[in-house]
């Protein structure tokens, strides 16, 4: 998961989006198996989201923010408890 989420960084850092969803889309369905509530899972979600934002998938990139804001949402909870 960790070399696909920096090779879809550098490829975001380029603006080469299609390839850093590429990446981004693997490293999501790695960080996938470790759990809803995972930090690697949180972390690709936000960076697909980068993505659509930044190709113009607005209404893409929001359900993800949400999703990735309902996880941090959960992960802060649980971490006050």
């Amino acid at each position: 998961m960790g070399t696909e989420n920096a090779a879809g960084l550098r490829a975001y850092q380029q603006q080469n989006y299609a390839e850093a969803e590429t990446h981004f889309r693997r490293a999501f369905r790695q960080a996938e198996e470790f759990g809803e509530l995972d930090a690697r899972l949180l972390s690709t979600i936000n960076n697909l989201a980068a993505v659509q934002y930044a190709e113009g998938n607005y209404a893409s990139a929001e359900q993800l923010y949400r999703r990735a804001l309902s996880i941090w949402r959960r992960l802060w909870t649980d971490a006050r408890k």
